[in-house]
């Protein structure tokens, strides 16, 4: 992700691939704006992943999909930094507290760990946004 985030070449190769398909800041989001918005390993780097989260759903039109990824935290953040050389890189949460506060908003369509050596070490997930009229409330 960062180095196609980095690279003009390769996002300007990838938002041409798919139509209507663009990057953008969450200061940016208008409510029910998108049918479907990708989270690629940014909700793991902020401390205030709650809050973006409400914002993203927020921004999702009725019934979108939010696809998320992030490190599962199994090991230790600072070794890919290393590896990778990604001193900038900062990991303030795993995906698994992640998709705890987006159990609140939506419906997990799939998800699946990529498997590390023996462990996971990140996953990948798609939620569906709740939709309030599908929703039925138990008469009193």
């Amino acid at each position: 992700y960062h180095f196609t985030a980095a690279n003009e070449i390769a996002t300007a190769s990838i938002t041409g691939a798919a139509r209507n398909l663009h990057s953008t800041s969450l200061d940016r989001l208008r409510p029910e704006q998108y049918s479907a918005i990708f989270a690629i390993d940014r909700l793991v780097q902020s401390e205030h992943f709650a809050a973006e989260i409400a914002l993203l759903f927020t921004s999702l039109k009725p019934g979108g999909y939010l696809i998320l990824t992030g490190s599962t935290g199994i090991v230790p953040k600072d070794v890919f930094k290393w590896i990778a050389g990604l001193a900038h890189y900062k990991r303030a949460t795993s995906i698994y507290d992640v998709e705890y506060v987006v159990k609140a908003h939506g419906i997990e369509v799939c998800g699946r760990d990529v498997p590390g050596y023996v462990l996971p070490l990140s996953r990948i997930s798609v939620w569906q946004k709740r939709c309030p009229e599908r929703i039925s409330t138990p008469p009193l």
